[in-house]
């Protein structure tokens, strides 16, 4: 939880720092969605990161938290094994890698991998 929430968080603040003022998070996390959404005890473990969350929605700008079923986010997943092969720390791409053209191609038309199969 607390790396989708990190994630959120840095998201969000890539895209302030860029000057996008018009944002749709999508998180495949329904719980970080969750955290997010609602108010929050200030004895949770997570309470600052969150707050941290909120405050980063809460700027002036549109901004739009969302939950996306993983299927329908290839893209996200992608980079996210991506990720296991780089080193520790944040990593900017300034335009997709072109691995992830093909998940981006599906994200983009809606076509989702099913969830499950039935035997």
């Amino acid at each position: 939880m607390e790396a989708e929430l990190w994630g959120v968080f840095m998201g969000l603040s890539i895209a302030w720092d860029e000057g996008c003022r018009d944002v749709i998070l999508e998180c495949d996390s329904w719980d970080a969605v969750i955290l997010i959404q609602k108010p929050i005890l200030d004895s949770h473990p997570l309470y600052n990161l969150i707050i941290d969350c909120k405050e980063a929605i809460g700027k002036n700008w549109r901004c739009e938290v969302t939950h996306i079923y993983r299927e329908m986010n290839a893209s996200a997943d992608h980079m996210a094994d991506l990720g296991h092969g780089l080193s520790l720390g944040l990593h900017v791409f300034v335009s997709p890698p072109t691995t992830a053209s093909n998940c981006l191609v599906s994200d983009s038309i809606g076509r989702a991998l099913p969830r499950a199969f039935l035997a």
